[in-house]
């Protein structure tokens, strides 16, 4: 995988973003609009949204074009050529 991948997990929509050094998994929903993340950019560790062009952190998923709300992250790891989202905060937010 190179670049931005959508998944579900868990009933939740996930983008997955493959860096040279790491793999991000946020929520994939801007927190503006709700528009999906996937269609979007990457670029110097932060996803623009490809509706409105607001950036987001890949690390914190803090919203670095103005005080909107973040998006989730979640850790990742990479187990056998198989990327690993830890969901305990994906679940612990739908309670």
């Amino acid at each position: 995988m190179n670049g931005t991948r959508a998944v579900v997990a868990e009933g939740q929509a996930i983008v997955l973003i493959r860096t040279p050094d790491k793999v991000f998994a946020l929520r994939n929903a801007c927190s503006h609009k709700g528009s999906a993340l996937n269609g979007g950019w990457v670029e110097d560790g932060k996803i623009h949204c490809p509706l409105h062009g607001w950036a987001y952190a890949l690390a914190s998923g803090k919203c670095l074009s103005n005080k909107a709300k973040p998006v989730a992250v979640f850790p990742t790891r990479i187990v056998n050529d198989i990327i690993e989202v830890e969901l305990e905060l994906l679940m612990s937010r739908k309670s």
